[in-house]
């Protein structure tokens, strides 16, 4: 006979009520539990908390840029339009001297052949290397929507989005710690290429994750009430005082219901008559 037992929770389930998410649609891809001493209730309204979710998007998605400009440096060929913009470019010794050695260069016209820089002249390729990746226009699904989430106990309090454009490399080897392919020793000649690539994108960078915590936990625990700016409040020609709350818990609602009447609200404040 089947009897409903009680499960006691050890010391493994037990986790931090705080929580910052990074996310593709429902795919979590980031995630860190915390604590935060002397947390104050009010910082969950708060427009601190709001501008503090969005610097940590904005972090990150600079994180991000930044590991894509490394990424193409290292990885993408140097595209002409023609063969004869190619040539005319290496003709000039400035720009030339600046190639790589087995630099990659490729053409956009189909029939053209595609080229090596062995230091002084131009080879060309027996296999072309570009299979449209590196010619061919953005798309929808080059754009990815990113999703910075805080929650407490499991609840969604704030959120922002952010468009990245990355390359999938880059989109498949986030890693906000900056751990993932630092490498102790010198001579980095020993690592396979893609470790190598990784080792590159996160040299010389901070732990992101450390820096996002402590911001969170920075502007949640406000010994002062007086520190938080829970609301923002219009006054309109006729009197009457209008306050919207400001907390980004649902941006596209706050985006549909207040946008327009906040940004009259502005206008006649600062400048003008609605």
């Amino acid at each position: 006979m089947y009897k409903n037992k009680t499960e006691k929770k050890g010391p493994s389930d037990y986790k931090e009520p705080y929580e910052f998410r990074l996310l593709i649609g429902d795919s979590i891809i980031c995630q860190r539990y915390f604590r935060i001493n002397n947390f104050n209730q009010l910082s969950l309204t708060s427009m601190e908390l709001t501008d503090t979710i969005r610097s940590c998007a904005s972090m990150i998605d600079e994180d991000l840029k930044s590991k894509s400009r490394i990424y193409t440096w290292h990885m993408s060929p140097i595209v002409f339009e023609t063969e004869e913009e190619m040539r005319k470019w290496f003709s000039n010794p400035y720009y030339a001297e600046k190639v790589r050695l087995s630099e990659n260069i490729v053409i956009k016209d189909e029939n053209a052949s595609e080229y090596i820089w062995d230091g002084e002249n131009l080879i060309a390729c027996e296999n072309k290397i570009n299979d449209g990746t590196f010619t061919s226009e953005l798309t929808e699904k080059d754009v990815v929507n990113y999703e910075f989430a805080f929650y407490v106990n499991d609840k969604k309090i704030a959120s922002t989005m952010f468009e990245g454009v990355y390359p999938y490399f880059i989109r498949r080897n986030i890693d906000l710690s900056n751990t993932r392919g630092k490498f102790e020793g010198e001579d980095t000649t020993r690592l396979g290429f893609e470790s190598y690539i990784l080792n590159r994108l996160v040299y010389d960078r901070q732990d992101l994750i450390k820096k996002i915590v402590k911001e969170l936990c920075h502007v949640c625990s406000g010994t002062d009430d007086f520190y938080y700016t829970q609301t923002e409040t219009f006054t309109k020609p006729n009197g009457e005082k209008v306050t919207y709350n400001l907390n980004i818990n649902d941006p596209k609602i706050l985006k549909a219901k207040y946008a327009k009447e906040i940004a009259k609200a502005k206008k006649y404040l600062y400048g003008g008559v609605y």
